[in-house]
């Protein structure tokens, strides 16, 4: 992102989705982004490439049509923790894994909702009809969060923030305290968030003021 003219590629980070530096991925040799690393540690590089080598292993045994029981399965968890499967990515192949056990149904029925969640959750990302958009999320993640549900790794933020914008629109101050304690648990640890959660209780104080309540 130079904006030299005449550069190749300078419009390569907007391009292949990123929003600023620095945007780590790992690529095929056309160029097409196949993953992002968890984090910016040597470790989680090198757990990235560990799912990469293995996703690439398995395509290959599927491709040359290994029949080897759970394969599928094998490579649709590979392929979720990769970030490589859309919501309807999602749809599509778990109702095609063939036979799974017990654990198996639950791992791949968590994901579903995981998927449910960023699909909604890219609605609240636009401003117009956005207050729509989290009456529509925030409502549905506050009813998995009534039957249990606790999202994966991947879901986390975009469920808590969005049960969070749910909460402040809807004046719900519980929901809100619920909210402000998870990213409390989330932060303690993490002195430069100090003010970000200060903030939070602050918003969380205000509505409980404004409802007649007291912590």
């Amino acid at each position: 992102m130079t904006k030299i003219e005449g550069r190749p590629y300078d419009d390569m980070l907007i391009d292949k989705g990123f929003r600023g530096f620095p945007s780590l991925a790992f690529m095929d040799v056309e160029g097409n982004v196949l993953a992002q690393p968890s984090g910016r540690s040597v470790e989680a590089f090198e757990s990235t490439l560990g799912d990469l080598t293995a996703w690439m292993e398995l395509k290959k045994r599927a491709a040359s049509g290994d029949a080897e029981k759970g394969l599928k399965y094998k490579l649709f968890m590979t392929e979720w923790n990769l970030g490589m499967l859309t919501w309807d990515d999602v749809q599509k192949k778990a109702a095609n894994l063939g036979d799974l056990n017990d654990k198996q149904k639950a791992m791949v029925a968590a994901i579903k909702m995981d998927a449910e969640i960023l699909e909604l959750a890219k609605g609240m990302n636009t401003r117009e009809g956005r207050d729509e958009a989290v009456r529509k999320a925030g409502g549905r993640f506050h009813e998995m969060m009534k039957n249990g549900h606790q999202p994966g790794e991947r879901a986390q933020s975009a469920f808590w923030n969005g049960l969070m914008s749910f909460a402040e629109l809807e004046q719900d101050a519980d929901l809100y305290a619920k909210c402000v304690a998870h990213f409390k648990e989330m932060y303690k640890d993490e002195p430069r968030a100090a003010r970000y959660l200060e903030n939070l209780q602050k918003k969380l104080d205000e509505m409980r003021a404004g409802a007649g309540t007291t912590p």
